[in-house]
């Protein structure tokens, strides 16, 4: 009889234990995942970019106008962020990889719209046909086939290359708009496709003795369009990040934060449509 009771007494104090453990792990595994994904937002949240003046550059001044929106935009919404700074193809293939969350700024283009998520557009931008006076005179032109018997110079990973590949162009690319902008000029190429307002940046910095050398076609590579964070589809909570970006964003265009940035460090031609 004692052995029995002793023995009921174990199993009662083992059945005890087992409820406290299970309610230990229970309080373990729930508990603290509001506190743990709470925290998940207080972390840096990395963003990748890289040099296209004078929007944004790890060189320049708070990172360049650019940088500036996307920064207060998160920070109207809490979320911390710090830059990376890579070549372009680099970066948007890490971001289809899902290595980061973002990387900026990116037009849309149907074969991106495939693989990445955008968000609102951050500004608005021209691209234009640049071409050096002093070597060749302003065409004509309408359509693509129009410049076929011309060097063409771009830069890589920008939106308009596979369109000029696939209109069979004497395409050039290099890394940089400076580097297209160093060719025109030594006649090594005939037009460049550049952003407006940072092909002009550059000349009236890099190039004043022959500034007035430059010109553009009438006619620009494409029309005014928005360029936007370029999203990875496979980066943990990438809808619930973009969300938060798109009203930060949103908050900055009310308060008129977004118009202070722009006033102070928008180049001449930038257009906020």
């Amino acid at each position: 009889m004692h052995q029995y009771i002793s023995c009921l007494r174990a199993y009662r104090n083992h059945s005890l234990l087992t409820t406290v453990l299970f309610f230990m792990t229970i309080c373990t595994f729930t508990i603290p995942l509001n506190s743990v994904a709470s925290e998940v937002h207080k972390q840096p949240l990395i963003i990748l970019s890289g040099q296209w003046a004078p929007y944004v550059g790890e060189t320049l001044p708070s990172y360049g106008f650019v940088s500036q929106i996307v920064t207060a935009a998160f920070e109207a919404v809490e979320q911390p962020i710090s830059y990376n700074w890579l070549p372009w193809p680099r970066g948007e293939a890490l971001i289809k990889r899902g290595r980061y969350f973002a990387s900026f700024p990116y037009a849309k283009t149907d074969i991106r719209q495939q693989n990445c998520l955008f968000s609102d557009a951050v500004f608005y931008v021209r691209t234009d046909f640049f071409y050096y006076k002093k070597y060749n005179s302003k065409v004509d032109f309408k359509q693509l086939s129009d410049i076929k018997h011309l060097r063409i110079g771009g830069v890589r990973g920008y939106g308009y290359v596979k369109r000029f590949q696939k209109a069979d162009l004497d395409l050039y690319l290099v890394n940089n708009a400076k580097q297209l902008i160093e060719m025109l000029e030594r006649d090594r190429i005939d037009l460049i496709a550049i952003n407006q307002s940072a092909g002009w940046d550059i000349i009236k910095r890099l190039h004043t003795d022959n500034a007035e050398q430059f010109d553009t076609l009438d006619k620009p590579v494409n029309n005014t369009h928005g360029v936007h964070l370029l999203i990875s589809k496979d980066y943990p909570n990438a809808i619930v990040l973009r969300k938060k970006f798109n009203e930060g964003l949103e908050i900055i265009r009310s308060n008129g934060v977004f118009q202070q940035i722009i006033e102070e460090f928008m180049p001449k031609g930038f257009s906020n449509q």
